[in-house]
């Protein structure tokens, strides 16, 4: 049985927010929520863009834009912004998570595996 008191949970909460604001910053990652849970970090977050919203506010889950700008982006620009940018931007995507992960668990070695362990992608954190 785990002895829970002695979890860093304020460190595993600070590294899952750090991965998170790193990915949105120099990826425009699409980060859902970034959280402690039982003892893990979660950065619930999905690669490559899917229309121009995604780019401009990767955080939002609410449209932002007015209606006639949202109509357009909707019917228009998500019809020809994955072709265009995702052959290149996912494989960024995926490199910058590995990043954020590896500076995460190099800022808190104590907690690699509480780090680790519930990762979404973790065949792109293979070898870390």
């Amino acid at each position: 049985m785990t002895n829970y008191d002695d979890v860093d949970y304020a460190g595993i909460e600070a590294a899952a927010d750090e991965i998170g604001k790193f990915l949105v910053k120099w990826g425009r990652v699409n980060v859902a929520q970034t959280k402690e849970k039982f003892g893990t970090a979660r950065i619930y977050c999905s690669f490559g863009w899917s229309s121009l919203h995604s780019i401009t506010h990767p955080t939002h889950h609410y449209n932002r834009y007015p209606r006639w700008m949202m109509l357009f982006d909707i019917k228009c620009l998500s019809r020809i912004t994955p072709p265009l940018t995702n052959w290149a931007i996912v494989p960024y995507h995926k490199w910058l998570y590995r990043l954020a992960y590896k500076r995460a668990i190099a800022k808190r070695p104590h907690l690699r595996s509480n780090i680790y362990y519930s990762a979404d992608f973790m065949e792109v954190l293979i070898g870390l």
